[in-house]
């Protein structure tokens, strides 16, 4: 998907995520396995802050190694696997881990959402990072799951996202926490363009506002997807370069669609031979009503004699469904 796609199609690209993750697990084989239920796991992480709310980092419920080691295995399914990585960030004592994302989600907590598409400033989002990057095997991008597992407005530094923002898709492939900042601040502007076009055109829903910097990583991210797992982004929305069609079952009657001596859909998917037809049958069809036999021999003798060879046999060449 373009940068600068219409916003229904970001819109359908939003709204297509779930949808795109559970084909992408279901077709991607041992790399994307798990990924909906990391996904789903991931999600029930997010408690945005409460004023007063007791707890740790301005009412955050408390992140401990069970929760890294969550958004590792999310980040492993829907990015690119680093093995050693994982192992590294399993070896992260709970404490230590609780006490860097207690000072992540204080640098957070404790700043205006001044950015765009609701993202804290760059400099509040930087400590969050860095605070996080003392743990083994966390780097800005993991550092950036961890954030956007627990912070709604804040994006995931994916690669996809990387690929279509114009302030990143021409540079070097860097993870590094200045990079992020950048990414970052381009996914919170393209939500404030999308959430300023949806008040100007009265619109309501994702399509019409409630955009942040994340809601725009993920449907860069599906989109980015959609095509390779047959979802159909098109629609009234511009299209998406290079989407397959919606997958629909086939609308055409066998009967009315098979050739003589051709094969025919039979219920439960499989392909039943349609005999021929054969001189006696031809003979049958074409002798007139008993009634009037004799007055239309001639006629009957011919009918039976034209019909005597029958039709050649096709084969269908059409793929079975799936």
């Amino acid at each position: 998907m373009d940068w600068d796609a219409p916003p229904a199609t970001y819109a359908a690209a939003a709204a297509a995520y779930l949808t795109v993750l559970t084909r992408l697990e279901a077709s991607g084989g041992a790399r994307r396995a798990g990924l909906a239920a990391a996904d789903a796991a991931v999600g029930r992480l997010r408690h945005p802050p409460s004023a007063g709310g007791g707890g740790e980092a301005g009412g955050r419920p408390r992140f401990g190694a069970p929760d890294l080691m969550a958004v590792v295995g999310w980040k492993r399914a829907r990015a690119q696997p680093r093995p050693r990585l994982v192992a590294l960030a399993a070896s992260n004592a709970d404490s230590a881990v609780a006490a860097a994302a207690a000072a992540a989600f204080e640098a957070l907590d404790g700043a205006p959402s001044e950015g765009g598409g609701g993202l804290p400033p760059p400099r509040a989002l930087r400590a969050a990072v860095d605070a996080l990057c003392v743990l083994a095997g966390v780097g800005p991008a993991t550092a950036s799951a961890v954030l956007a597992a627990v912070t709604p407005a804040v994006p995931f530094m994916s690669d996809e996202a990387a690929a279509v923002a114009p302030a990143t898709r021409t540079r070097p492939r860097a993870y590094t926490t200045a990079r992020y900042l950048v990414l970052a601040a381009a996914l919170g502007d393209k939500a404030d363009e999308l959430n300023a076009a949806a008040a100007a055109g009265g619109s309501k829903g994702r399509a019409g506002g409630g955009w942040t910097a994340q809601t725009v990583e993920r449907a860069l991210w599906a989109a980015a997807h959609a095509a390779e797992v047959g979802v159909d982004l098109g629609g009234k929305g511009g299209g998406v370069a290079g989407d397959a069609p919606a997958v629909t079952p086939s609308a055409a009657s066998p009967a009315a669609s098979a050739p003589a001596g051709g094969r025919t859909d039979a219920p439960g998917g499989k392909r039943r031979r349609q005999p021929a037809a054969t001189p006696a049958a031809a003979a049958a069809a074409s002798s007139p009503p008993p009634a009037k036999r004799r007055l239309a021999a001639t006629a009957a003798t011919a009918a039976v004699a034209s019909a005597s060879d029958p039709p050649p046999v096709r084969r269908s060449t059409r793929k079975r469904a799936t």
